[in-house]
């Protein structure tokens, strides 16, 4: 997981900390806010609320190939913003 960039790291870690059927959990009928649990990190209580779960279900519906497909390409897609960065710094 280190080689991985650091927001990816730490969507995994969410995703892991909050499971899967935390993850997919529909919100509850006070607006946009999410269940929250006895006990819950309030860390992660934090941030759903500015998670999209619609793009988490979107992605849980991939297949495994498919995932790491679309994560090549971000990881190349970043890495062409890189060099295109220090190309334009260079001149």
């Amino acid at each position: 997981m280190k080689n991985l960039p650091a927001c990816t790291q730490f969507a995994l870690r969410i995703t892991l900390r909050l499971g899967y059927n935390r993850c997919v959990k529909q919100p509850n009928n006070k607006g946009s806010q999410a269940h929250t649990v006895p006990g819950a990190d309030p860390v992660i209580e934090a941030y759903k609320k500015d998670v999209d779960r619609t793009l988490i279900r979107a992605n849980l519906r991939l297949t495994v190939d498919e995932r790491f497909q679309q994560l090549m390409k971000l990881q190349e897609f970043a890495e062409e913003l890189r060099r295109a960065g220090k190309e334009a710094e260079s001149q």
